[in-house]
């Protein structure tokens, strides 16, 4: 497996579910970066290419997403908080462009800047015009980043939810006993808690938290609303999602793209009418960029 993929991956908190993630490290396991790098050549420009249809720019967010991008991730067709964030920003800044879609088919991914990315696009609602369609799967961090849009559609068949943090590991301690293979650790006397088993589970459930409080934030509902009525964890397809408050309809990406014409002139090209807010905004997003 590649480096920089393992660096990413390994001891990370996900906002993914179980069997997404395992789905997806078994496909890096069989993964041949050699053969990869040899079929494809040298490395890729790393900046993927958002689609732009009547003035709309379409942002796809598909597959496991991690944080940072390299030849291999686009390679691969992974989503990054990086490459996601890049785009927005060109988009948001781009006056021809009156609206944004975030086009979601992903299972979830690393937590890392997930909140920083939502924090982004929650932040730029007054400034365009910005939708989520979720037409396939919006669960966990993509479901994080897709519920910071003014509005959210799903398709009758779509799946929204698992929110909530993870964090997994594999556990050699019985196997190395057995091997005759006694690990010592030495852990400095001021530092009591570092890797201890219960600072891990305080990380996930603070994470988790914080997912909750976001989307609380996103769809303008209360924390205690998110924890008792998103599913806890469990996922909602279609007119489920609607009802439980994680989408505001069903619908289809052509009615989606088709919506952004009535709003087209009060964007006026794609910048808010309120021009003394965008100043103040714009400063908020580059401090937010990842």
């Amino acid at each position: 497996m590649n480096n920089i993929l393992i660096n990413q991956i390994m001891n990370q908190p996900f906002a993914m579910s179980e069997k997404d993630l395992t789905a997806f490290l078994n496909s890096l396991e069989k993964l041949d970066i050699q053969a990869l790098s040899t079929k494809i050549g040298s490395p890729l420009d790393s900046e993927r290419k958002t689609e732009v249809r009547e003035g709309i720019a379409i942002i796809n967010i598909r597959g496991t997403i991690l944080r940072y991008s390299d030849w291999i991730t686009d390679a691969l067709g992974l989503s990054t908080t990086e490459s996601i964030s890049l785009e927005f920003n060109k988009a948001l800044t781009d006056k021809h462009i009156k609206g944004i879609i975030f086009n979601i088919d992903s299972g979830g991914g690393i937590a890392s800047a997930i909140s920083e990315l939502s924090t982004m696009i929650y932040n730029a609602r007054g400034i365009k015009d910005i939708k989520t369609y979720i037409g396939g799967s919006g669960a966990s961090a993509a479901y994080w980043i897709g519920s910071s849009a003014k509005e959210v559609v799903i398709s009758d068949t779509g799946i929204a939810g698992s929110i909530g943090a993870m964090l997994a590991y594999d556990d050699y301690s019985k196997m190395k006993e057995d091997m005759g293979i006694k690990e010592m650790t030495y852990i400095s006397s001021i530092s009591p808690n570092k890797n201890a088993d219960s600072e891990l589970q305080v990380m996930v459930d603070r994470l988790g938290q914080i997912f909750v409080e976001n989307v609380a934030r996103n769809r303008m509902t209360t924390t205690e609303n998110v924890e008792s009525n998103f599913g806890k964890g469990g996922l909602f397809v279609g007119n489920d999602a609607v009802t439980a408050g994680l989408a505001d309809k069903v619908g289809t990406f052509e009615g989606v793209l088709q919506s952004f014409q009535g709003s087209s002139s009060s964007l006026g090209g794609g910048l808010s009418a309120n021009q003394s807010g965008l100043s103040t905004k714009q400063k908020q997003l580059d401090l937010l960029n990842i």
